[in-house]
């Protein structure tokens, strides 16, 4: 309703077309870093595996003792993974928010590692520094791309600036994009263009892991 009386028809429209690109923007970012704190947490976890191994425990046990101690989509994985293999499968179901091919990874290393009496403590700390070095690029990847992101906000916020500066100095663009019809067909697009980029923006500096 605010924007209705303030920018007119079009109001709401540029506000849902700008809160629905924010959006879209902050979750971008905010997915990506929780994406990198899950494949970190996952490296972690397959590290515990592989020094309980290294104790002499169970397989299972070392799984359990890993999961016990991991955020809930890592516990989940590594439980997974465990059960598969306890039964002879190599396929398991990913795990949302964890890199895309790390559980199917850590389920053939153990099935291999059991299937040819290999030392599955080695083979998962192979694993383990392949998921590092994986979080490593994506932690640098993502901290480059951080300024990519600040300066595309910056230039969303420039139109900002210049109707301000035009109220200051009475030339009442305000009036003319609120009460003319080119006025309002010029919000709608200028809203439309600047949503586009800040969501384009958001695809090209998200990190995949």
């Amino acid at each position: 309703m605010a924007a209705f009386f303030v920018l007119g028809p079009a109001g709401p429209v540029v506000a849902l077309v700008l809160a629905a690109a924010g959006r879209y923007f902050w979750k971008s970012a905010a997915t990506s870093k929780a994406r990198i704190a899950a494949a970190a947490s996952m490296a972690e976890a397959i590290r515990t595996m592989a020094a309980e191994l290294d104790a002499g425990a169970d397989p299972a046990v070392a799984a359990e003792s890993a999961a016990m101690d991991a955020p809930p989509p890592v516990a989940a994985a590594v439980r997974a993974v465990s059960g598969a293999v306890q039964v002879g499968e190599t396929s398991v179901r990913e795990v949302p928010g964890l890199p895309e091919g790390a559980v199917g990874q850590l389920a053939r290393s153990w099935t291999l590692a059991q299937r040819y009496g290999l030392p599955m403590a080695k083979v998962l700390g192979a694993v383990r520094r392949d998921l590092d070095a994986s979080v490593e690029f994506a932690k640098r990847t993502h901290a480059a791309m951080s300024g990519p992101r600040t300066s595309v906000l910056v230039l969303a916020v420039v139109p900002l600036l210049g109707i301000g500066m035009g109220e200051a100095i009475d030339v009442q663009p305000l009036h003319m994009l609120a009460h003319t019809g080119l006025g309002q067909v010029a919000l709608v697009l200028g809203t439309s263009l600047m949503a586009a980029g800040l969501a384009w923006t958001a695809r090209l500096t998200r990190v995949a892991l």
